[in-house]
């Protein structure tokens, strides 16, 4: 009975899977037209559902609701000594409270910036639009923007200075990356995207990160308790008080390690018929050794797990970017059908027996269609 309730509970979730990929199968001859119209109606769905979403989705979206109201009341004068928050979310929800002091306002500001241009990121980069986008919800993505809104933001504008990167515009890269920073304190980590972009990948690379990985798991706490003194936040961010949920992160990790090998062997085969990786491809492969580094570190250390957002962001695109290197269209769909599989099989797997993990589950509507005039008060 119990499962059943939850399936019910995610079936918002289930329809817009259901909704990206029978749209999805229209474009299997895409245009750029289409590819726009479709990105655009995937993610204003995407982005509507997150935005009118109650306060008790997201773990950390009614802590959030609350510092919005108090920073609203709290003079400008004030405002960067009394929150522990960073520069830019304050000034964004006082800007906001201009407006309205209904926290639901910060709801759909903020499910705009994180969606939008993550959209606009899978329009530019991805092979596959529709597998991109199913893979978002599928592979935990659309559930993590909903509980840490702040480094979610923060993602947005790294994936704006991801495209700067690919223009060669450095200086507004790190500027990107400046703005993201006045959103969460990790983001100017976010600096290593700079030289990850020139440097190539090869098997050199691979061995180099294998080492890194029985590093990362072997001295997890060290690493850990160094980083938290060099930032001064040993309270916050010490071993002892971070803990380890190990079984989840094995799964994320074991599941960044599946995506990996996928990419890596396509990568090899078109090296293999003589094609060239580009430097987005190589790119790619940095950010999927990222993604699983910081998956073995969360295995120790908890707050490790959430640096992989900035990179397995990369992993929704650079799965299509391998796949375009199979040659025969039947495995080329085969793949695209297991990853989809692979996917909805995690996000409904952990969604009955694991909700609190995803933290989105029940999804709850926060607005009140009877009294849209609220959202301005």
């Amino acid at each position: 009975m119990g499962k059943n309730v939850q399936v019910r509970d995610m079936a918002i979730y289930l329809f817009e899977m259901t909704f990206i990929a029978l749209f999805g199968a229209v474009l299997c001859r895409e245009t750029e037209k289409r590819t726009k119209l479709y990105i655009t109606l995937c993610f204003f769905m995407l982005t509507f559902v997150a935005g009118i979403r109650s306060v008790n989705v997201g773990v950390d979206t009614e802590q959030f609701c609350r510092a919005y109201q108090m920073i609203g009341m709290t003079p400008w004068d004030n405002l960067f000594s009394s929150f522990r928050y960073e520069w830019g979310f304050l000034v964004l929800c006082k800007v906001l409270n201009y407006v309205s002091v209904n926290p639901q306002l910060l709801i759909i500001v903020s499910s705009i910036l994180i969606n939008v241009p993550l959209g606009v990121f899978i329009f530019r980069n991805s092979s596959s639009a529709a597998l991109s986008t199913f893979l978002y919800i599928g592979l935990g993505l659309y559930a993590s923007n909903m509980n840490i809104m702040r480094e979610a933001i923060a993602v947005s504008f790294v994936l704006i200075g991801f495209e700067m990167l690919k223009a060669n515009r450095s200086l507004l890269f790190f500027l990107f990356v400046a703005i993201a920073s006045g959103f969460h304190q990790t983001a100017p980590f976010l600096v290593i995207l700079w030289p990850l972009w020139r440097l190539g990948f090869n098997r050199k690379s691979i061995l180099v990160y294998v080492i890194l990985f029985m590093v990362a798991f072997i001295f997890a706490h060290q690493i850990s308790n160094l980083l938290a003194s060099l930032v001064g936040r040993e309270q916050l961010y010490n071993s002892e008080f971070t803990g380890s949920n190990y079984f989840g992160a094995l799964l994320k990790a074991l599941l960044a390690l599946f995506v990996a090998v996928i990419v890596l062997n396509y990568f090899r085969v078109g090296q293999r018929v003589g094609i060239q990786l580009s430097n987005v491809d190589q790119f790619y492969c940095h950010m999927l050794m990222f993604w699983i580094l910081f998956s073995i570190l969360g295995m120790q250390i908890q707050i490790f797990s959430r640096l992989c957002m900035y990179f397995n962001v990369f992993a929704l695109v650079g799965i299509t970017c391998a796949l375009r290197f199979i040659e025969n269209a039947g495995e080329r769909v085969f793949m695209m059908l297991l990853l989809g599989v692979v996917a909805l099989s995690y996000f409904i797997i952990v969604g009955l027996f694991r909700p609190e993990w995803q933290g989105v589950i029940p999804y709850e509507v926060g607005v009140n269609f009877s009294d849209c005039a609220s959202l301005m008060r």
